[in-house]
């Protein structure tokens, strides 16, 4: 059983609404490798820039996380 608070729940209605929108889209669009240089360029670019995103948003959510964990005694939600 995993303590849920509401922001930590509304941050998962966040991803999942954007991967349901755009990253839905995006997914779609690399499913394939290019098979010119400038689209692979772009594919890379595409890449590094979700990579970036992601490892800041990693980073900076495991500190949110890690610092919640001591303020929130009592979880107002639980998954199982």
């Amino acid at each position: 059983v995993l303590p849920v608070t509401n922001t930590v729940m509304l941050l998962v209605l966040q991803v999942l609404s954007w991967l349901n929108h755009k990253g839905d889209d995006w997914l779609k669009r690399h499913t394939e490798l290019a098979t010119t240089l400038p689209a692979l360029k772009q594919q890379e670019q595409d890449f590094e820039k979700f990579y970036f995103i992601s490892m800041v948003s990693n980073a900076f959510y495991s500190r949110y996380f890690s610092q919640i964990q001591l303020k929130v005694p009592q979880p107002d939600v639980y998954l199982c």
